[in-house]
């Protein structure tokens, strides 16, 4: 069956009315969740069976309220919990939805998730998970924390215009006269990739840094750099 929905929907930001909206639809009996808002990568309204698309649709909610707070690792568990990575416990921080943040992790196992706009993340020390959201997002590496422990990044996409910095991780790079496969090599399983620095450049001390969950096709380091997807300098 289906439940109708009509009256007034009414916007709040952090507690305070911003708005307000009618309209009148059909809100589908199933199974499953249903999810209004930026769902990973896509705003949809979830209808229907469980498993099918997303729909548009014009209905009412009684009251929603947007606070710009910083989730915990179990809320975020909770919200993103089909993700292929873990949330870990430690610390949570959590960008401004379609803003340009600066985010940065603290010495423990942190979660930095940018959301919308153009991020620079820092993991800094711990094994950290990045998540830079949609748009051209950039995971910043930097020494000597870099070296410590292997970081994930959640969601790197070449599509989006990502980058990943580790310009602080190389000792004495030229990239007129060096290689940069001899600072830089990046692997993969045939599902996620593994970066890896030698700071001097020798090719012989190769140590992971960074883990790509769920993307493949990065091993050509100079194509990457060429790109802007690779900052080295």
């Amino acid at each position: 069956g289906a439940f109708p929905l009509d009256g007034t929907l009414t916007g709040y930001v952090n507690g305070v009315e911003v708005g307000q909206a009618s309209g009148v639809g059909l809100l589908y009996q199933h199974g499953g969740d249903v999810g209004i808002g930026w769902m990973k990568n896509a705003t949809s309204f979830h209808g229907q069976s469980a498993t099918g698309n997303g729909y548009n649709f014009t209905g009412t909610l009684d009251k929603l309220v947007q606070y710009n707070a910083a989730l915990t690792g179990a809320e975020l568990d909770q919200l993103h919990e089909y993700m292929a990575w873990e949330v870990l416990p430690d610390g949570t921080i959590t960008g401004t939805q379609g803003d340009d943040d600066p985010l940065s992790g603290t010495i423990g196992e942190d979660v930095i998730y940018g959301l919308g706009g153009s991020d620079v993340l820092y993991g800094d020390d711990g094994k950290d998970v990045l998540y830079g959201g949609s748009e051209a997002d950039r995971f910043v590496f930097e020494a000597p924390s870099a070296f410590n422990d292997v970081d994930v990044i959640g969601d790197f996409s070449i599509a989006e215009g990502d980058a990943i910095d580790i310009a602080d991780l190389l000792t004495g790079y030229d990239p007129l006269t060096d290689a940069i496969a001899d600072f830089v090599q990046i692997t993969d399983n045939g599902t996620d990739s593994f970066l890896a620095v030698d700071a001097d450049g020798g090719a012989d001390n190769f140590v992971q840094v960074a883990e790509l969950r769920n993307v493949i096709g990065l091993t050509d380091e100079e194509a990457l750099e060429t790109a802007g997807n690779l900052i080295t300098a």
